[in-house]
């Protein structure tokens, strides 16, 4: 080869190269729209948790038809995400394997199997949600199910939901921080109950509301962009509360 050739060679290969390693290193978002995405997926998982209250849409009077007849719920919370596929999102496989919330669903943990156009299908055709959902909805929940799930077995034992990680002291500094202006000094001023209480009955939802928010309820923030860590923290030091007023 002569020595023009070889400079081509040369030229391609790391052009090649550079190519790549784009591919595999993304550049990172500006930060309005990483704020864009962090909203798109927190709010995804508001819709996942409960799509009608987030949406201040009237609750379905009757039960989903692909929930099944064995399963313990009627009504309106068996249009929920999160009442079939877990807040794990393992469904059967998952927190709900056994128990009152065995549905005997699948997660959604395979969703990247799916395409985008495959995903709003099954939303709209087999779920019947074509008339109950916005394109935005549906952008926003595939979002969340794509990008926005955490592995919550690494911070809660899917067998009796103890808490694996979890620094309490960390976390009460962060909720002195971003949450006791709302709900107390100890978790107290919560309308439904106790935080310690929440937390302790079901860590699974405490951690997917944590970071994502209640569905429906304005001016109240989601901590995913804190990161998981300050995340697992908060969820330890709400454990650690006391259950009772």
């Amino acid at each position: 080869m002569n020595r023009a050739g070889k400079s081509l060679g040369l030229s391609g290969l790391l052009l090649l190269m550079l190519l790549v390693g784009c591919a595999e290193n993304p550049q990172p978002l500006s930060p309005e729209l990483e704020a864009q995405r962090q909203s798109a997926m927190a709010r995804g998982g508001r819709l996942y948790d409960n799509w009608f209250a987030e949406k201040q849409a009237g609750a379905p009077a009757t039960s989903h038809r692909l929930y099944p007849t064995q399963g313990s719920y009627r009504g309106s919370i068996t249009w929920r995400c999160s009442s079939c596929h877990g807040w794990d999102g393992y469904g059967r496989n998952g927190v709900f394997r056994s128990g009152p919330d065995y549905t005997f669903i699948k997660g959604i943990e395979d969703v990247d199997a799916l395409s985008d156009a495959q995903v709003r299908q099954t939303l709209q055709q087999e779920h019947r949600f074509n008339a109950l959902l916005l394109p935005q909805d549906e952008d926003d929940l595939i979002r969340f199910m794509r990008e926005g799930q955490i592995n919550m077995r690494r911070y809660i034992d899917p067998s009796n939901g103890r808490l694996r990680r979890g620094d309490a002291q960390q976390g009460a500094a962060h909720y002195q921080a971003l949450c006791q202006s709302c709900h107390g000094e100890r978790g107290m001023l919560s309308a439904s109950a106790p935080l310690g209480l929440v937390a302790q009955r079901n860590p699974w939802r405490t951690l997917h509301r944590i970071l994502n928010g209640s569905p429906g309820v304005s001016g109240k923030p989601f901590m995913r962009p804190y990161g998981e860590q300050v995340v697992a923290d908060l969820l330890a030091y709400l454990a650690s509360l006391p259950n009772q007023r």
